[in-house]
């Protein structure tokens, strides 16, 4: 990893075994201290990612709406306005008279208990009860309203915001979904490779994006005007996307140096040639993997210009059992590393749970189509 030394002003005749072991012992010291300080680093982040799928799950779209529930919300507040309500009858009987001019179907069912049984203070919580059940009903419908009219889109932007604040990802870090094109893609990948006959037919159609989460881009307005950002990602075509779903179904993470190179999260490129020993076989598979992280290289670097690492992760679609797409990852901090078994394990997963919403948002929409037109059949 590396090395530390001691300076002096003055000459030493000698290093001693005991200055020897010393050192040593120190050297033992800091590897501990960086081993824990990055367990500690990778426990963090993975609890980041954690909380960011569980606030996907229960609907948030970022870190600050986690807080607790619109529907509980309000019913611990009209259970608060309740109790105060029924501290004395002045006040019950100012909320009655408050509500029925609100509400004039409800309050004359209030009055009309009132005058014929004379209990006003035992069924005076009846209506707030009613209207907290009410309210939830009413924010059920108008959630699943949302979902529908918002389709999947809403999903892929909730998904992006939150991955990109659980990665902690500022500046020019961001996360962006990508759509791939309708054609079948093997699911597996393997040593013959059918999707290089990708290579030679590049049709330079854009990708289709889903949505963009940066700290400049406000995901959540539709991406109506093109920035920068979105500009360069454009760079990606549907032909290198799919290249890389199905060379890397399991994900994959690349770093780029300043010098142009590139490396990956495994290392195919090192056993090209077996036991040193150079074949006609070998030397093939080895340029084709020179071509194949030349090219990657050349649309990493534009598509996420600045970026010290780029992270992929594909999406699985299990309703039409092919691919349909997937997002990627980047960020331009050297200090801030993307690991395997952490951010690309807990990614893949997130990925899982995103397709299951999708997934479950087209029922919704199926089921209020069908009930839409059946509704329309009955009426007519």
């Amino acid at each position: 990893m590396g090395c530390f030394f001691v300076l002096d002003t003055k000459p030493h005749d000698e290093f001693t075994f005991l200055e020897r072991e010393t050192m040593g012992h120190m050297g033992m010291l800091i590897m501990d201290f960086l081993k824990t300080s990055r367990l500690a680093a990778e426990g963090h982040r993975a609890t980041r990612l954690s909380h960011g799928l569980s606030l996907f799950v229960e609907g948030r779209s970022a870190f600050a709406d986690d807080s607790q529930s619109p529907v509980t919300e309000n019913a611990d507040q009209t259970s608060l306005s309740e109790k105060n309500t029924s501290r004395s009858p002045r006040n019950r009987s100012q909320t009655s008279d408050t509500s029925s001019s609100r509400s004039p179907s409800r309050s004359n069912g209030i009055k009309s208990f009132d005058f014929a049984s004379g209990q006003e203070n035992e069924e005076s919580t009846v209506p707030s009860l009613t209207s907290t059940h009410e309210n939830r009903s009413h924010q059920s419908k108008a959630k699943l309203n949302r979902e529908t009219q918002r389709g999947n889109t809403w999903t892929f932007r909730r998904a992006a915001n939150l991955i990109r604040e659980s990665l902690e990802l500022d500046g020019n870090d961001g996360v962006v979904f990508v759509e791939a094109g309708n054609d079948p893609i093997p699911h597996n990948g393997s040593d013959s490779d059918p999707s290089s006959s990708f290579d030679s037919a590049d049709t330079n159609k854009a990708v289709h994006v889903l949505a963009l989460s940066t700290e400049s881009e406000n995901n959540f307005d539709g991406m109506k005007s093109k920035s920068p950002v979105h500009r360069s990602i454009s760079n990606l075509d549907e032909d290198f996307l799919r290249i890389l779903l199905h060379r890397y179904n399991k994900g994959r993470i690349w770093s780029l140096h300043r010098d142009g190179m590139l490396s990956s999260s495994d290392s195919e490129e090192t056993d090209a040639l077996p036991d040193g020993q150079e074949t006609k076989s070998s030397s093939s598979r080895q340029n084709k993997l020179n071509r194949r992280k030349t090219r990657e290289t050349s649309m990493l670097n534009k598509c996420f210009p600045g970026a010290t690492q780029v992270l992929f992760v594909p999406l699985w679609n299990s309703a039409s059992s092919q691919w349909f797409g997937g997002f990627f990852c980047w960020n331009t901090v050297e200090s801030n590393v993307f690991n395997p078994s952490v951010e690309l394990s807990s990614l893949l997963g997130f990925g899982s749970s995103i397709m299951s919403e999708c997934n479950r948002v087209d029922s919704l929409i199926a089921d209020r189509q069908k009930g839409d037109f059946l509704g329309n059949i009955s009426y007519d």
